[in-house]
C-alpha cells in the first residue's frame, strides 16, 4: 500500500518508497514525504535545507557558464550525484521486489551482476567513448 496523497499526482516525477512511507517528489516542487503526519519533523527539515533560488532561464546560465563569464547553481559536483541516482533508479527498476546494494565510489551494483549489464552499453563497430568500455 503506497500513502498517497488525495487529489491529482503531479504528471511528472518520481517516487521513493521506503520501509516507513514513501517520498513523492514532482518534477517542479518540493519533496512530499508520505503519509505526511509520520514525518512532521522531516518536513520542517526540508523546508530548511532545500533552497535553489529562482533562475527563469537555466539554460542561459549553463551556456554562460561553459563560455567561462559565470557559474551554474548546479554545477556538476551536485548534478553528477543526483543524475547517477536518477539513471540508478531505472536501473533498480528492472528488478522489482529486490534489494540492489550500490556502491558509489566503484559505480556498481555489488550484489546483482545483471544489474550491472544495464550500466553500460556495448557501442558499435567504430563507435566508442573513452573509459566507458
Amino acid at each position: 500500500d503506497w500513502p498517497l496523497p488525495e487529489g491529482k499526482l503531479p504528471g511528472q516525477g518520481s517516487m521513493f518508497i521506503g520501509e516507513k512511507g514513501c517520498i513523492l517528489l514532482s518534477h517542479v516542487g518540493g519533496p512530499q514525504p508520505l503519509p505526511r503526519e509520520k514525518f512532521t519533523d522531516d518536513l520542517k527539515r526540508f523546508k530548511e535545507e532545500v533552497r535553489l533560488p529562482n533562475i527563469p532561464n537555466h539554460y542561459q546560465q549553463f551556456v554562460e557558464a561553459a563560455l567561462g563569464r559565470g557559474k551554474t547553481t548546479t554545477p556538476f559536483s551536485y548534478s553528477g550525484p543526483l543524475t547517477e541516482t536518477v539513471l540508478m533508479g531505472t536501473v533498480v527498476n528492472r528488478f522489482p521486489k529486490e534489494k540492489l546494494v550500490w556502491d558509489a565510489q566503484a559505480c556498481r551494483f555489488t550484489n546483482k551482476p545483471e544489474a550491472n549489464e544495464r550500466l553500460r552499453r556495448t557501442y558499435r563497430d567504430g563507435w566508442h567513448v573513452d573509459g566507458l568500455g
